[in-house]
């Protein structure tokens, strides 16, 4: 029975990987701000309107920054809480030995069935947050397009790539 308890590790694993795919798409952001500087600042042929466009890219770039660092993920505090009870569970009931009767297994079992509540309650976390992850996914691009960090063809492209599982946020 606590071979049904390793969804521990999966739900790990994609949470693992979402952190990972958000960064990319961090990153990815931060660098399409960054060429979109680099051809601001390539396309202005004063000095003077060189350092204004650079000026001007840069804080749209920080303010964009900090907006996102404002942004919180409440579904990840929930993924970890839920982990968290489901492994205690596990390990309590692990730690339950057979001695004295059927009273031992019967508290074993019942530790069991909670992990394994605590793993449908992840999964069923898990397949709400897709939609709450690509919503917020497009909001950040659209929000990005509209400070000139990144154009609506890429912008469009980010979006796709969330949405088809090759990048998250």
């Amino acid at each position: 029975m606590l071979a049904d308890s390793g969804g521990s590790s999966t739900d790990s694993t994609n949470r693992d990987r979402w952190n990972k795919e958000g960064s990319q798409a961090l990153s990815e952001l931060t660098t399409a701000a960054k060429d979109a500087t680099a051809a601001t600042q390539a396309n202005t042929g004063a000095k003077n309107d060189e350092k204004e466009a650079t000026e001007n890219t840069v804080s749209a770039l920080d303010k964009f920054n900090a907006w996102l660092s404002s942004l919180f993920d409440w579904i990840e505090v929930r993924i970890e809480r839920l982990t968290h009870k489901m492994e205690l569970a596990i390990s309590k009931s692990e730690n339950i030995g057979g001695v004295g009767g059927s009273g031992g297994y019967q508290q074993k079992n019942a530790l069991i069935d909670e992990a394994m509540g605590y793993n449908n309650k992840l999964q069923n976390t898990n397949t709400r947050a897709v939609p709450i992850y690509e919503a917020q996914a497009t909001k950040v691009a659209k929000r990005a397009q509209k400070a000139g960090l990144i154009t609506k063809k890429q912008r469009k492209n980010l979006v796709r790539k969330i949405k088809n599982g090759a990048m998250s946020i």
